[in-house]
């Protein structure tokens, strides 16, 4: 609410209906993308789950991990996007699941100090 002086020296109370609006329009941004995130980490993680194996060796590719560990992250992963996605479709905990993943594409988006130095090596 903002106060307004009139003529008489009082001052009114009046309300503005554009926070509301700004409001509404903020919630319905934020539905769209969470149903639109969460149907993406739903097809991700289904694309994955039906070719166990190529989702293994894409991870196994990166050549981080140990085998075993790439394996396992290979077939744990998309479970966890789709849970993460129904998560996020349904509304339970979208706060702190879409700042995960907002830190996990945040964290992709930048190779590592590593992968720097080893692709610079590549094109000398």
């Amino acid at each position: 609410m903002s106060s307004v002086a009139t003529s008489n020296g009082n001052t009114t109370e009046h309300r503005s209906t554009v926070p509301q609006r700004s409001s509404r329009v903020k919630d319905v941004v934020g539905l769209v993308a969470r149903v639109v995130l969460g149907a993406v980490l739903v097809a991700a993680g289904y694309l994955k789950v039906i070719d166990p194996v190529g989702s293994t060796q894409s991870v196994v590719a990166y050549d981080i991990f140990p085998y075993e560990v790439a394996r396992f992250i290979g077939l744990t992963v998309p479970v966890i996007e789709i849970a993460v996605g129904v998560l996020l479709i349904v509304g339970l905990f979208s706060r702190a699941v879409g700042a995960r993943h907002r830190l996990r594409l945040f964290r992709h988006r930048w190779p590592h100090r590593s992968e720097q130095v080893s692709q610079s090596a590549k094109m000398s």
